[in-house]
């Protein structure tokens, strides 16, 4: 498979756009949405991928208001992925329970992916499709 044929087998089902739809203008118009209206939450504000994993993660099903605070302390307990993959997983998943984020699978999922960046790609997130497939 290439990297052209990587989509979701639900994008093989999606229904087409219509050929008229003005593409820039929907672009445009979500783009003055967002700055207008948009919350400064703090992993806005960075470009680091690992804290950016651990945003999505913890605002999987959680108000926003609640990730802000727990996000924070998670990043000052475990402030890198080496840190979170060497982590002991129990307390990965307390930490998640302490702070209120439902869910506790996601606490051990997200404990796990750590470790993957560790062992398959030396620590590093990739930025590429092509190096996630490799």
């Amino acid at each position: 498979m290439t990297d052209a044929d990587a989509g979701d087998d639900a994008a093989a089902d999606a229904v087409p756009l219509p050929a008229d739809l003005d593409l820039d203008a929907v672009r445009e118009a979500l783009i003055a949405w967002y700055e207008a209206d948009h919350r400064p939450f703090p992993w806005r504000q960075t470009d680091d991928a690992y804290e950016i994993h651990v945003s999505e993660v913890m605002s999987q099903q959680t108000q926003l208001d609640r990730v802000v605070a727990a996000w924070e302390d998670f990043r000052d307990r475990w402030p890198t992925v080496d840190a979170l993959a060497a982590a002991d997983r129990s307390e990965v998943v307390a930490f998640w329970t302490d702070h209120s984020l439902g869910y506790n699978n996601r606490a051990k999922y997200l404990h796990e992916a750590a470790g993957q960046v560790v062992d398959d790609y030396g620590g590093e997130y990739p930025r590429s499709r092509r190096r996630w497939r490799a």
